[in-house]
């Protein structure tokens, strides 16, 4: 199972390498934000209740969140999680609510991994959000605005984020 993991895994960074590659860089659109997407890492969702933390310091309620978890069999299915099993290997999303949220045309979409991550990045570059936010030391081509900071510290993350949009004239 190991070696189909192995190998799933660099057929999909070639697929994305390749998509990367050819993607248009970003031409923000200046619409206020009025809904928020998420990714995020188990790791740091585990320890921090995201959504909550961000739609209180950016005024948003009803946020989507989805959390990449690596796969395992004695996992309990969740409509929020997603692992490695939701692409093929040549990079198709094969869950459906998963492939609808990438698909949702959301004002904003909000990263939580610091650190590569194939899937996250994958998820990233087919989401179809508006304004892509990330922490810089990830990949500079799929966000917007990068965010120097670390997940260690989740509330200068937030902080920044907001002040940026602030900035950009991008909160209501």
């Amino acid at each position: 199972m190991a070696i189909f993991n192995s190998s799933k895994k660099k057929s999909i960074k070639k697929v994305f390498d390749a998509l990367l590659e050819h993607a248009d860089n970003c031409i923000s659109s200046n619409k206020v934000i009025k809904n928020i997407a998420i990714l995020a890492d188990e790791d740091i969702a585990s320890n921090h209740d995201l959504v909550c933390l961000l739609e209180e310091v950016l005024g948003f309620r009803n946020s989507r969140i989805y959390i990449y978890r690596p796969f395992k069999k004695e996992n309990i299915f969740s409509v929020k999680h997603f692992s490695e099993d939701v692409f093929s290997k040549n990079g198709a999303v094969l869950d459906i609510e998963f492939k609808n949220f990438l698909n949702h045309p959301f004002d904003l979409l909000v990263t939580y991994f610091d650190k590569k991550n194939i899937y996250l990045e994958f998820a990233t570059l087919f989401s179809k959000a508006d304004y892509k936010v990330g922490f810089s030391r990830v990949n500079k081509k799929l966000f917007d605005l990068e965010i120097a900071s670390t997940a260690t510290n989740i509330n200068e993350y937030h902080q920044e984020i907001k002040k940026y949009l602030t900035i950009l004239h991008k909160l209501p």
